[in-house]
């Protein structure tokens, strides 16, 4: 097999890996997340068009050519499933604790921060603005308060909130401290945790 068919080869499956893995290491990637996704879309693209040339070359041979038939197909399964699977083969998520909690605020240019509390008493706070960040850690209920421990801080992070108090069946509010007045008040979008099972 040719140098150049090798490295076709090489660059799809390395592709491949790297799309149907991403949710295993793109939580703290922060900014180089968008540089990752770009490079990811450009390769896509640059895959798409080697497809279109050998697909062309192979006609042109009337498909004899082994070596050529080989890498045109593997660039077709490839981008056939990135297009009809763009988030894996594997669904990752799948095989983690369910959600028993989900709150989310959204600002400005669509910076978004998500709280996920878990079955396991796992929790993850995701922070998207111009890039990923994940912190994450567990969590204890006593009384109407939901305490945070064993965190570990996402990128960029410097200090999580200790703890936070469902207020109502539609807003939680985190606290940095006893001594935070203003907090961060989330919009809960799916609970299993209602708000009188919380205060109880």
């Amino acid at each position: 097999m040719q140098t150049r068919s090798k490295l076709i080869i090489g660059i799809a499956v390395g592709f491949f890996l790297l799309v149907n893995t991403r949710d295993l290491w793109t939580d703290d990637l922060g900014f180089y997340a968008i540089i990752f996704s770009i490079i990811l879309f450009l390769t896509f693209i640059g895959l798409t068009i080697i497809l279109v040339i050998q697909l062309f070359y192979a006609g042109k041979e009337r498909f004899k050519k082994r070596e050529r038939n080989l890498t045109a197909s593997v660039l077709v399964l490839v981008l056939i499933l990135t297009v009809f699977m763009p988030f894996g083969i594997v669904n990752f998520k799948k095989f983690e604790s369910k959600d028993i909690l989900v709150a989310q605020r959204e600002g400005v240019a669509n910076c978004t921060v998500t709280l996920k509390l878990k079955e396991n008493n796992g929790f993850t706070f995701s922070n998207i603005c111009f890039g990923t960040s994940m912190t994450k850690g567990e969590f204890t209920i006593g009384g109407d308060t939901i305490y945070f421990q064993n965190t570990r801080l996402g990128r960029g992070v410097e200090k999580f909130y200790e703890f936070g108090i469902q207020e109502n069946e539609n807003r939680i509010m985190l606290f940095s401290n006893n001594q935070d007045t203003v907090g961060l008040q989330l919009k809960i979008i799916g609970s299993k945790l209602t708000y009188k099972s919380i205060n109880d």
